[in-house]
């Protein structure tokens, strides 16, 4: 067999890593974005249905959303978790750990805060 032909068909180990955490990195923006989508339905419903047509139903739904978009937000915060256990199982290196964990409690916090937001005002 040559060398191009055992390259092919045996990945390199480390590339392997590299594809599992873009993999892994991918899946945490995913769920970052279905949050943010959450949360821009959750706005959507609160201006659409002003405070004149069901401000209760309108509250309601709207905070099913945000309620929704903090699921997200915890989701992604075990998602990080998970991915800084495999990155020190398998010594790979170039994740940012703390970038994941800030962007996901900055993203709780505004749900949090958008959430009290819907029903002070």
């Amino acid at each position: 067999m040559s060398d191009l032909t055992k390259s092919i068909a045996i990945p390199n180990a480390e590339l392997v890593d590299r594809r599992r955490l873009i993999a892994h990195e991918r899946a945490f923006a995913g769920l970052i974005t279905a949050g943010l989508v959450f949360l821009a339905i959750a706005l959507v419903t609160k201006a659409v249905f002003g405070p004149n047509e069901g401000s209760l139903a309108a509250s309601v739904g709207a905070a099913l959303f945000v309620i929704s978009s903090i699921a997200m937000c915890a989701l992604a915060i075990v998602h990080a978790l998970r991915v800084q256990r495999w990155i020190v199982e398998n010594n790979v290196a170039d994740a940012s750990f703390r970038g994941m964990m800030i962007i996901s409690m900055l993203f709780a916090a505004g749900a949090i805060s958008t959430g009290i937001l819907f029903w002070l005002f």
